[in-house]
């Protein structure tokens, strides 16, 4: 068995939703990483992360196009099966969101207290791939699949005019990241 590693990774999340129409964002992820080998190929690792997430939706009410930004703190647990240098891992997520906004025509839309849009978690499935080019450097792809709906939110116009509803958004997201382990062997 090898020793227990730890250390900082950081990178960019490529969002979006499941919702009909979105277009993708880019967001920061970073955060600690823990890695614990479980003998010659498999491993469990964790990962502690500050990272955002959304979608913007250029046609879902024409002329206005939205952006949803949400930022979370986002803990996984992932069961990992190394051969020939790649780490293959699969495991559960689970997300807190800390905040959101909405954009509508590039202006932040101040969305009333007594609202609540998005659902405060997030969670679902993790796979990907991790692969260490020097002793504690390497890289990481991951794929986020959230399973519950993020998003239940109505638009009106200026005269209270029912526009739209958006009551469908699961999370989809594309991890791309760097991380340094101490004590890696």
């Amino acid at each position: 068995m090898g020793q227990v590693s730890f250390g900082p990774k950081a990178g960019i999340n490529l969002a979006n939703w499941t919702t009909e129409g979105h277009n993708t964002i880019t967001a920061f992820q970073g955060g600690a990483v823990v890695h614990f080998p479980l003998g010659d190929h498999f491993s469990i690792q964790s990962e502690l992360l500050y990272e955002g997430k959304g979608t913007d939706l250029s046609d879902f009410i024409p002329n206005n196009p939205m952006r949803f930004s949400m930022k979370y703190l986002t803990l996984n647990a992932l069961l990992g099966y190394k051969i020939r240098g790649i780490t293959f891992m699969l495991g559960p997520y689970v997300s807190d969101s800390l905040n959101s906004s909405l954009e509508i025509n590039q202006k932040e839309v101040p969305i009333p207290p007594s609202l609540t849009p998005f659902e405060p978690w997030d969670w679902g499935l993790v796979t990907g791939a991790s692969f260490e080019i020097t002793s504690g450097f390497g890289f990481e792809v991951l794929y986020y699949f959230g399973i519950p709906d993020v998003v239940d939110i109505s638009f009106q116009d200026q005269n209270g005019n029912f526009l739209a509803t958006l009551g469908e958004g699961k999370n989809r997201v594309l991890q791309l990241g760097a991380y340094y382990r101490f004590n890696s062997e």
